[in-house]
């Protein structure tokens, strides 16, 4: 990590999924915020959908959520009439 020095780790949803239930999930998630904010690297989380999970992440640490809860996908070419920025901070 120390040779390539990542502004932003992104969790994958596959830990973010039932983390509000699934401590060994918490665990890994924990040590990874730990791993990543002591080598100066913020952490998102990705494919949030519910409240739990993202009020689990925040009480970790995470810096930035990603998902449903926030706003469905869409296609990149596809123009929106809300397309702006949104960054999202726990």
């Amino acid at each position: 990590m120390l040779k390539f020095k990542p502004d932003f780790l992104k969790i994958d949803m596959s830990y973010v999924r039932g983390i509000d239930t699934n401590p060994e999930h918490r665990s890994i998630v924990r040590a990874i915020v730990l791993l990543a904010h002591e080598n100066g690297i913020m952490v998102v989380g990705e494919g949030v959908e519910t409240e739990q999970e993202q009020l689990v992440l925040e009480s970790i640490g995470v810096d930035y959520s990603q998902g449903y809860i926030f706003n469905k996908p869409s296609p990149v070419i596809e123009k929106r009439d809300d397309d702006k920025t949104h960054h999202y901070t726990i």
